[in-house]
């Protein structure tokens, strides 16, 4: 990781902190990054666009298109029933006229109104937190599980939240403030770009659809399959 000169006399830069991959993730802990401390919001997002980071392990094997394949290929078959009526086989084979279609949904970023953002003062015996989560008693669990302490020694504020779509039900970013405090021996606020929120989100799984239909005489149907394929988020 390399910082570009005249980022070091950023007005307000403080310093450079690396956060390593939390084990258990991706259960909604931090994913590891590069975190710049500095005075004011300004300062921090400034110096960020000089970093020269390279990434280890990146993965170069996993692609979209290939993704993609891969899910259409799981509607494709014939899989574990989830619910069965009758025998939509046979009148597929035998009967009507039949519709066949496979509808794809890319993995798509929550993109709350506010992206993640969380102010943490950790102290010696006690924990404060400001944050808009959508879990306040979870975040505050998680908190006290990340600190080693009694859930009765950490204190959550929730501020005034937009809409999320579930996004700011999740810890990371609440953690990486307290993570960040507790080493710095100082309040932090994290404050998370719109390109940040967009490319590290814990995002809505992709999935693919497929839809077959036999209709009868008068266009209604007569048998309906419906197969869907998505990874674990």
């Amino acid at each position: 990781m390399e910082l570009h000169q005249n980022a070091k006399s950023q007005t307000g830069f403080i310093g450079l902190e690396t956060l390593d991959p939390t084990p258990g993730a991706p259960w909604f802990f931090p994913l590891g990054g590069v975190a710049v401390i500095a005075e004011t919001t300004y300062a921090a997002m400034q110096t960020a666009k000089q970093l020269d980071i390279v990434w280890s392990e990146p993965s170069t094997t996993a692609t979209t298109p290939s993704f993609n394949d891969q899910l259409r290929s799981l509607v494709g078959s014939p899989s574990r029933p989830i619910f069965e009526s009758g025998d939509a086989d046979s009148v597929f084979e035998n009967d009507g006229i039949t519709l066949e279609a496979v509808y794809e949904t890319p993995f798509l970023s929550h993109a709350p109104m506010e992206p993640p953002c969380a102010l943490a003062d950790v102290r010696e015996d006690h924990t404060e937190v400001w944050a808009s989560v959508q879990d306040p008693q979870s975040t505050r669990d998680h908190v006290a599980g990340w600190l080693k302490t009694d859930s009765k020694n950490v204190a959550i504020n929730v501020t005034l939240l937009g809409g999320a779509f579930g996004r700011k039900s999740k810890p990371d970013f609440v953690l990486e403030a307290v993570e960040l405090s507790r080493r710095l021996k100082r309040p932090i606020r994290v404050q998370w770009s719109r390109e940040d929120d967009i490319q590290h989100d814990y995002y809505h799984a992709a999935s693919a659809q497929l839809f077959r239909a036999t209709l009868d005489d008068a266009g209604m149907p007569k048998a309906w399959l419906q197969r869907t394929a998505f990874p674990s988020i």
